[in-house]
Parts: C-alpha cells; sequence; structure tokens
C-alpha cells in the first residue's frame, strides 16, 4: 500500500482518538467528578480509559510521522492566513489577562512575569501569519522561544496553584497538555532557524492535539454548567484549546493531511528548510 495512504490513515485514526477522548472526558466530567474534592468518583472508570486512549493516539501519531514520504513533508507550517493565527493567539490573551488581574490582586510575580510570557507567545503566534513576520525573519525567531516559555511558566503557575491538590486529574491533565504543547513549539522554533525536523515537527504536532482533548472542552464545558469552579483551570483549558486549533490549521499545510493548496504556504522549493532535514 501507498505510504502516503498509510499515513492518512494513521492520521485519521489519531483523530478519532482525538474525538474519542474528548467525549469520554466531557461524559466524565458531568458523571463522575466530584467538585468537594477535585477527584473523580473512587470507581470511575472513564477519566482511565480517556488517559490509555491517547497514549494510543500519541502510537498512531509517531507512525504516521514516521511513514509520510519525504515528499509530503516539504514546505512551511507558516503562511499568510490570520485564521491559523487567531486561536492560539486569543488562547494565550485570555490566560495573559487572567493571570494579569491574579497579579493585580495578589501581587504574585509569577503571575506577572507569566502573564508577560503569555502576552509575547500571543504577539508571536500572530506575527507569524503577517508579511511583517516574513520580513524581519531574525525578531520572530527570537519570539519563537516565548510559547515554549510562556507554557512552562503557565504549568508552574498550575503547580503551585494551592486551590487544587497537586496530583488533582485536572491538574495532571492540563499540565499534560501544556508540555506536549511546550514541546511541540520547539519544532515550530526550529523552522525559524532552518533547522526543521519534519517527522518530529508531524509527531509533536498530533501529539499535541491528542493531549489537548483531555481538557480542551470538558472544563469549559464543566465550568459552564456549574461542575466546575475555577477560572484559572477555564482559562488555562481555553489557552490549549486554542492552541489546538491552530497547530491542526498548520499541521493541515502538509499535503498528507489536506491538499496543499487549501492553505497558503510561505516557503518556496529554494528556501525550504525541511530539504535537508526531510529524512
Amino acid at each position: 500500500m501507498n505510504k502516503k495512504y498509510i499515513a492518512f490513515t494513521l492520521c485519521g485514526a489519531t483523530l478519532v482518538f482525538l474525538v474519542t477522548v474528548t467525549v469520554i472526558q466531557t461524559i466524565a466530567m458531568f458523571v463522575s467528578y466530584d467538585r468537594g474534592t477535585n477527584y473523580f468518583v473512587e470507581d470511575a472508570q472513564l477519566p482511565t480509559i480517556a488517559a490509555i486512549l491517547v497514549f494510543i493516539g500519541f502510537f498512531f501519531a509517531i507512525a504516521a510521522a514516521c511513514v509520510i514520504p519525504k515528499k509530503n513533508l516539504k514546505g512551511s507550517p507558516f503562511g499568510l492566513n490570520l485564521a491559523c493565527a487567531l486561536p492560539a493567539t486569543i488562547g494565550f490573551l485570555i490566560s495573559a489577562v487572567f493571570h494579569l488581574m491574579e497579579f493585580v490582586e495578589t501581587r504574585s510575580m509569577l503571575k506577572l512575569i507569566t502573564a508577560i510570557f503569555l502576552t509575547l507567545a500571543a504577539l508571536y503566534n500572530f506575527l507569524t501569519e503577517t508579511n511583517y513576520g516574513h520580513t524581519h525573519a531574525q525578531t520572530i525567531a527570537l519570539l519563537g522561544f516565548m510559547p515554549t516559555t510562556a507554557c512552562a511558566f503557565l504549568i508552574g503557575s498550575f503547580y503551585f496553584d494551592p486551590s487544587m491538590e497537586m496530583n488533582a486529574p485536572l491538574k495532571v491533565f492540563i499540565q499534560c497538555a501544556l508540555l506536549v504543547a511546550m514541546l511541540y513549539y520547539t519544532t515550530e522554533l526550529r523552522y525559524l532557524i532552518k533547522r526543521a525536523i519534519p517527522r518530529l515537527y508531524y509527531a509533536l504536532a498530533l501529539c499535541a492535539m491528542v493531549a489537548a482533548s483531555l481538557c480542551m472542552l470538558s472544563i469549559p464545558l464543566a465550568t459552564l454548567f456549574g461542575v466546575l469552579r475555577h477560572p484559572d483551570y477555564l482559562t488555562g483549558s481555553l489557552t490549549v484549546l486554542g492552541i489546538a486549533i491552530t497547530i491542526a490549521l498548520r499541521a493541515a499545510r502538509y499535503p498528507t493531511v489536506a491538499p496543499q493548496k487549501f492553505l497558503l504556504p510561505t516557503q518556496d522549493n529554494e528556501n525550504d528548510p525541511t530539504k535537508e532535514n526531510a529524512e
């Protein structure tokens, strides 16, 4: 069978796991979550099933990246379409505003520093889809460190959150999603510095979307219907949701997932950073 079709099938299976985990986690929040203890009830099986499916989804994601033909990995995840940038930009800004409000109330320097890096991460995501971003490559390359740093500080903010126990499932889920997103952004940075590793990019793009399914819709919906009352986890999950949407749109620039004309790539073959590293 053609490698492209195998990769397409594996990508499709990964997305099936993504949707399945999202549905299972959402159901679990409504039927098994104990708001008083911040844990799921003792005999809850759905969160465990969701976690197992996430790891299986990781396997399919990595397998898809390994079998994608070299010719389908050329190009760049960046383009000139603000529709790609807006979800992550808005997501980072939502958390930035929340952490800034927390700083005003608590005077915590961690909250202030986190808000600054989140704002810079939002700026990075926006500029990568503009003409300015493509004509000021060095500036964007410096900003390329910001999403990774912002995710790291956001993980730290949740880690030191005293309102929820250290090993509480929701805290673990959102930290895992942010950790994989942080790793994904390192692969974007490699494109900016002309050291792209396309297979690693593709694998982490799919893994980041799968990891996001642990919290990106379950927490917002649980908050909307009064099951959960933690605004910091709401804003964090919305950030994860925005990142996941942007990753999906950028990954769709590769013809393995969608026709190349779906989104406009910015780099031609002469400047393609994947030429030497696609294998």
